[in-house]
């Protein structure tokens, strides 16, 4: 099986480019099924390691590809979510009935609003809220919210 983790590695210098890269990927997450979840995060994964320098104190250390190749590999989705997410990362998840959809709110450190993503899995709301709250750090028009 290929890894979902791309071996490519590039710094986006343009803001703007790499919010609006932020800003689609956070959308995907909204509308994904559970079955996306490997790409998701391995799409996740490439775009967090491309960050521009402005954006250093607000990403996490990223764990190396294998890490979180792996973890994606055992179907370990919400871990692997986990290990993208920034230590000063508030969060809160919920599960609606029947496990289909997830609520994960979220505020980075400094924020004074939260942002919600709901989706069909709990690492895609948790990476939807936190791709769209980064965007949104650097003045992208995310809604602060997105529809499942």
């Amino acid at each position: 099986m290929k890894s979902p983790i791309s071996t490519e590695r590039k710094k986006v210098e343009a803001v703007p480019e790499w919010t609006q890269q932020l800003c689609k990927l956070a959308l995907q997450c909204g509308n994904a099924s559970p079955a996306g979840d490997p790409v998701l995060l391995g799409e996740a994964y490439r775009i967090l390691s491309e960050a521009p320098s402005s954006f250093a104190g607000l990403i996490a250390e990223l764990p190396d590809r294998h890490t979180i190749g792996g973890l994606i590999a055992v179907g370990a989705y919400e871990s692997a979510a986990l290990r993208l997410l920034p230590t000063q990362f508030g969060m809160m998840l919920s599960r609606g009935p029947g496990r289909d959809n997830w609520l994960a709110s979220c505020c980075l450190g400094g924020r004074e609003t939260d942002v919600t993503c709901i989706a069909g899995s709990a690492s895609a709301a948790l990476l939807g809220a936190y791709l769209q709250d980064l965007a949104g750090f650097f003045g992208a028009d995310t809604g602060h919210s997105i529809p499942n």
